[in-house]
């Protein structure tokens, strides 16, 4: 005698969604760097995400798309999907590098923007200055995706108003918030000084305390990634 079916609870917004095709998720191999072996994972990831057909955003090199998926370690964050634009791909090809190569340059530095965050929090937390400084800014985890043969990223997406603190030649912005664009501008001093006065981030802009894109100046050679 078989045991009766027990019904999935589902809830009336499930329910008014099977009104309409229910769209496939598409997988995503993903990478990841580990900045503090100086390598790459070896072994992909492959995720199913959901892309959003609606764009995100669209800047002069990529486009933006968010995402979700239901992978344990990445479901509790809403992805932002980014792509190259033809335009993107005409210029990485004039530059003689791959786009896998370029990506994989995005990422690194994407990384090494985080630690900078990362380091500086942490000295203000050692120096016991957490109340007298306030909230620090901080970069979202990245990985580099291959989506069938296309290579892109998929970071975490940022919710708020997008304001820019600190422009591409290193000026100062002041935005909604004078505060957040003052600890920009300190970040940024404190990457140069932690690289011995090789690098600086630059470009900063994101949503409140959550940054997203940037640029890193060498002192020799200017590298954009955007």
């Amino acid at each position: 005698m078989h045991k009766p079916a027990t019904p999935k609870s589902i809830s009336v917004t499930q329910m008014l969604k099977l009104g309409k095709v229910v769209e496939s998720p598409e997988v995503v191999n993903l990478y990841q760097f580990d900045l503090s072996r100086m390598r790459w994972s070896t072994i992909l990831k492959p995720v199913e995400f959901n892309i959003s057909k609606d764009l995100l955003g669209e800047g002069a090199f990529r486009r933006a798309y968010k995402a979700r998926t239901n992978n344990k370690e990445l479901s509790a964050f809403t992805w932002v999907v980014k792509e190259y634009t033809t335009n993107a791909l005409e210029v990485i090809s004039e530059t003689k590098q791959s786009v896998e190569a370029h990506t994989r340059k995005v990422v690194q530095i994407h990384c090494l923007a985080q630690n900078f965050a990362i380091q500086l929090r942490q000295e203000i937390e050692k120096a016991n200055l957490q109340e007298s400084f306030g909230p620090t800014l901080k970069y979202g985890n990245i990985y580099l995706g291959k989506k069938g043969e296309e290579y892109v990223t998929v970071e975490e997406y940022v919710e708020g108003e997008f304001d820019k603190y600190i422009i591409n030649d290193g000026k100062l912005c002041y935005g909604r918030d004078k505060i957040i664009s003052e600890k920009a501008e300190c970040l940024a001093h404190y990457s140069y000084e932690k690289s011995n006065h090789e690098l600086m981030l630059l470009d900063m802009q994101g949503c409140g305390y959550s940054l997203f894109l940037f640029i890193v100046i060498g002192v020799y050679k200017l590298c954009s990634f955007s």
